[in-house]
């Protein structure tokens, strides 16, 4: 009758704490096409997930599939939306390789991953806070180029993640993630929540410099 404070070990987060959802989608080239939503028992519904890709992408079917494993959850930066978004994306990318998204918000972003590093021009209308704009533009990239190139949970047949390190989970570690220049657009337009669409141009560009395989992570 009194509340507690529980101080979990960080390997019963990754037991316990609720994935990003997992998903396959494929598309066409006039960006019509289908996605498959995983979703877990004892998860919360999928429902707000289905709402925001039915405004992100008009003409993508939405299908949820149960499946053996963790939690998923809905709140993680851009959950399904952004996928999609880096796929349509990289089916309209620039001949060297830009991929450009912008979001339901109207905030716009850029990326593009060369010899050099990745290049991310984004339009937040005039930010609150230049730095912590950057800052979480730098954070979004980090996610993306780890999320395609090496990160992951592993499950057993029953869905239990096996993997209980930070180390065994391939998150992309700061030393090796190329330079990152971020361009913010000078605008004076009210300020706007950039990150999603950040995350989502990066997937897509390094998706594409990776190939554009048929899964991710690509190095894993």
């Amino acid at each position: 009758g009194e509340p507690v404070r529980a101080r979990w070990t960080r390997e019963a987060v990754v037991l316990r704490g609720p994935k990003r959802p997992p998903l396959a989608l494929g598309l066409r080239a006039d960006g019509t096409g289908s996605i498959r939503l995983a979703w877990t028992t004892g998860s919360a519904p999928l429902d707000e997930l289905r709402d925001a890709l039915a405004a992100a992408a008009p003409g993508v079917v939405v299908e949820v599939v149960e499946v053996p494993g963790p939690p998923v959850g809905t709140t993680h930066r851009g959950a399904a939306v952004a996928e999609v978004l880096a796929a349509r994306a990289v089916l309209a990318a620039a001949v060297d390789g830009t991929c450009t998204v912008a979001t339901s918000n109207g905030a716009a972003a850029s990326a593009r991953l060369d010899g050099v590093g990745i290049s991310v021009r984004l339009d937040a209308g005039d930010p609150l806070c230049a730095a912590t704009t950057r800052s979480y533009a730098i954070g979004a990239v980090h996610q993306a180029f780890s999320m395609v190139t090496s990160e992951g949970i592993a499950v057993d047949d029953a869905g239990v993640p096996v993997d209980l390190t930070i180390r065994s989970f391939g998150i992309t570690p700061a030393r090796a993630l190329p330079p990152v220049d971020v361009e913010v657009v000078a605008s004076s337009a009210p300020p706007l929540a950039v990150g999603t669409a950040v995350f989502a141009a990066t997937l897509a560009a390094v998706w594409l410099a990776e190939g554009a395989g048929p899964r991710w992570p690509t190095r894993r």
